[in-house]
């Protein structure tokens, strides 16, 4: 565990620094870290980071993301269960 804070302390300092790839990085460890809804936030935020600076895989995983949630809404709204 001291390894994946040390790491995620590793990729923190170089994605503040608009790191594509360390902003991707520090989302997929944070995403898969825990279950927790801060972690889960954090995860989103530094794909968004990494999406603006061109990261590939980040454009491709929050393009999804929004995806999901415009079809989770649009069948709510029509009253099919999500």
């Amino acid at each position: 565990m001291a390894e994946l804070k040390e790491s995620c302390e590793q990729l923190l300092k170089q994605a503040v620094l608009d790191d594509p790839e360390a902003q991707f990085r520090l989302g997929v460890q944070l995403f898969l870290s825990d279950a927790s809804g801060r972690s889960l936030a954090q995860a989103i935020h530094w794909f968004n980071r990494a999406r603006e600076n061109g990261h590939p895989a980040a454009r491709m995983i929050v393009d999804e993301m929004e995806g999901v949630v415009k079809r989770c809404l649009s069948g709510a709204a029509e009253g099919r269960a999500v």
